[in-house]
């Protein structure tokens, strides 16, 4: 995020400049075509300026990548590698889940299947307590 806007700022530093350079030598242009300055005094003014932007704009870019290291220092934002490496670790393991989820499907199948065995053994038990039971009485009446 920071990252951006200090890409953006330096766009807009850079297009600044862009824009300034190109006034520069439409200004010049007219005083030449006006008549008010020579056509080499005209060259010179703007080769002049071009070279004193240039300067200005490595001074710039200096000074925002000072600005750049210093907040990632103090803020210790990731780099790219760190992202790229942690984006490729998320992957494995999402992967590694979504392979997991069909090991989970199964284990929750078996213990579905489970719960009804030992409901069905309680109820056989039942019913065989039950059954014995009537056996035990009709062997008493009969016996």
């Amino acid at each position: 995020m920071a990252a951006e806007i200090l890409k953006k700022v330096f766009y807009v530093g850079v297009g600044a400049i862009a824009l300034a350079v190109d006034k520069t030598q439409k200004l010049v242009e007219d005083l030449v075509q006006q008549g008010k300055i020579s056509e080499e005094e005209g060259k010179k003014i703007v080769d002049d300026f071009v070279q004193s932007t240039e300067v200005k704009r490595g001074e710039f870019e200096t000074r925002l990548r000072k600005i750049t290291d210093s907040l990632a220092e103090r803020f210790d934002f990731l780099s790219k590698e760190e992202v790229d490496v942690l984006q490729k670790r998320i992957n494995e393991l999402e992967d590694q889940l979504e392979g997991n989820s069909v090991v989970n499907a199964v284990a929750d199948a078996i213990t579905d299947v489970k719960e009804t065995v030992v409901e069905a053994v309680e109820t056989t038990k039942t019913k065989a307590k039950k059954v014995k039971a009537a056996l035990v009485e009709e062997e008493e009446v009969v016996g």
